[in-house]
């Protein structure tokens, strides 16, 4: 069953079709360099995913508890989190009404 896992993994990898073209070239090389990067997350996944599991947690009511849905949950937010870092934020300008009531 790894086997076929692992195979699976390589052939998402090798088939990935981002181009990365930050580096200003053209040809082949963006997209290898797109390989590189999902080989890299990849990679960063997996060794992340290690260090997650070894970690265990008290639970509060006295189970054995790993820290691994927390974690995932957590992740969620990230790109959330970045891109908020990354871009400014405009607001829009604010009306400010009288509120009428209709008494009846």
């Amino acid at each position: 069953m790894a086997w076929v896992l692992i195979a699976i993994a390589l052939l998402m990898l090798a088939t990935e079709k981002a181009q990365i073209t930050i580096f200003g070239s053209e040809g082949k090389r963006p997209s290898f360099v797109g390989m590189g990067f999902a080989v890299f997350v990849f990679l960063l996944s997996g060794i992340f995913g290690i260090i997650v599991l070894d970690f265990e947690v008290a639970s509060p009511i006295g189970l054995d508890s790993l820290v691994l849905f927390p974690a995932l949950a957590g992740l969620f937010g990230v790109p959330t989190l970045l891109h908020s870092l990354m871009t400014k934020p405009a607001l829009p300008a604010q009306k400010i009404e009288v509120v009428k009531l209709n008494r009846m």
